[in-house]
This record gives C-alpha cells, sequence and structure tokens, in this order.
C-alpha cells in the first residue's frame, strides 16, 4: 500500500496494490487498488499514480 506523497506500491504474483495520489498541499485526490495481474499491474515491478487517477509504472 502506498498512501505518501510521490510513494510507490509494488506486490508479487498472487498480491495486490493500493496507491493514492495526493496534489501538492498533500491533500488526498484519488485512491485506487488492484489485484496484481489485473489493470495491466505486473508482479514486482513499482507503480504510482499520476494526476489523472492511472496505474503508472515507476521506472528505476
Amino acid at each position: 500500500m502506498s498512501i505518501g506523497y510521490t510513494s510507490s506500491s509494488s506486490a508479487g504474483k498472487g498480491g495486490a496494490i493500493v496507491c493514492v495520489y495526493r496534489d501538492d498541499n498533500w491533500n488526498l485526490v484519488h485512491i485506487r487498488a488492484s489485484k496484481v495481474g489485473d489493470n495491466g499491474i505486473k508482479p514486482d515491478t513499482a507503480y504510482t499514480l499520476n494526476a489523472y487517477g492511472e496505474f503508472v509504472e515507476v521506472s528505476a
């Protein structure tokens, strides 16, 4: 689960992630959850949410 400002979340096969998007004042704007394998979420890959509430893969 990821609930901080500009944080990311990842999980392995059979897991799930929860991500939030916060604005520059730390106000919670979006929250979204998904099981690994749904919504394009890949195992062992970090994700965050963008300003539109969409999952975005975090590049290393």
